[in-house]
């Protein structure tokens, strides 16, 4: 936990871009923890992992970009639905406050990481290179990151310091 309190230290003023997972574990543990372990794409996370979330980005300002909210959104939908469709509006403030970067798709996609991450991986990477720090629970995106001498946290890292405990 030394390294991520470095982290958290050293981005305090610049933000940290949350992934496409993280941002729907943050989304629906903010509408009802209750509902992290019943939806499809957070039920392997717990109330108690929303908890750390939150502690996390108490210290560091949450940004996203028009992929991951799009991504976020789109695998949101069913859950939406099963609430009669009071989510998305429930959302809307918490997906206002967030700081939004665009990178234009067209920059990215003769990048080296867009073959192997895809698009919304790829804007990732070219955030980090201009010096945002990374949350997310994609090893792949999380392996490139870091093998590319960019600073990112993944957040099952954070997780199995209190799971093995």
């Amino acid at each position: 936990m030394d390294y991520i309190h470095y982290l958290t230290t050293k981005y305090k003023n610049k933000g940290i871009i949350i992934d496409t997972n993280i941002l729907i574990l943050f989304l629906i543990g903010s509408y009802n923890k209750n509902c992290i372990s019943k939806f499809k794409k957070t039920m392997q996370y717990t109330p108690y992992d929303f908890d750390i979330l939150i502690k996390l980005l108490k210290y560091l300002k949450p940004i996203t970009t028009p992929n991951i909210l799009t991504e976020a959104t789109n695998h949101c939908d069913s859950f939406n639905s099963s609430t009669g469709y009071k989510f998305y509006p429930f959302i809307s403030n918490l997906i206002d406050a967030k700081k939004e970067l665009y990178v234009e798709s067209k920059s990215v996609t003769n990048d080296s990481s867009f073959i192997k991450l895809g698009l919304t991986d790829s804007v990732i990477n070219s955030l980090s290179v201009k010096g945002y720090l990374v949350l997310t629970d994609d090893l792949p995106l999380f392996g490139y990151l870091t093998t590319t001498g960019k600073e990112a946290i993944n957040f099952n890292h954070i997780r199995s310091e209190y799971l093995l405990k």
